[in-house]
């Protein structure tokens, strides 16, 4: 991948999604990810947003739709919760995106 800040941010995704648990409890550090993730930018490959919101979604289904619930006032945030894709395929993608 000749994209270290996407790899680096990636890499985060993965410890972040294995360090905590889905509960309400961590919405913060989710949340504080995703502002951080947005903030990503690429030259050769499009943000895989859509492939970690509908990660998230399926295996921290909790925090996903506390994510939504409590950022639906925020445009962009509340916009990203709203993306959705096949979480086979997002799996996928992102396996792509790192090789």
């Amino acid at each position: 991948m000749r994209e270290p800040e996407l790899e680096s941010i990636l890499k985060k995704f993965d410890k972040l999604m294995n360090q905590y648990p889905d509960n309400q409890g961590y919405f913060g550090n989710y949340k504080s990810f995703l502002r951080s993730f947005l903030r990503v930018r690429t030259r050769y490959i499009s943000l895989p947003t859509s492939e970690v919101i509908s990660i998230l979604k399926h295996e921290k289904p909790n925090i996903y739709y506390s994510l939504k619930a409590n950022l639906k006032e925020d445009p962009i945030l509340g916009f990203v919760t709203q993306l959705d894709m096949n979480y086979i395929l997002a799996k996928k993608n992102l396996a792509d995106i790192r090789k």
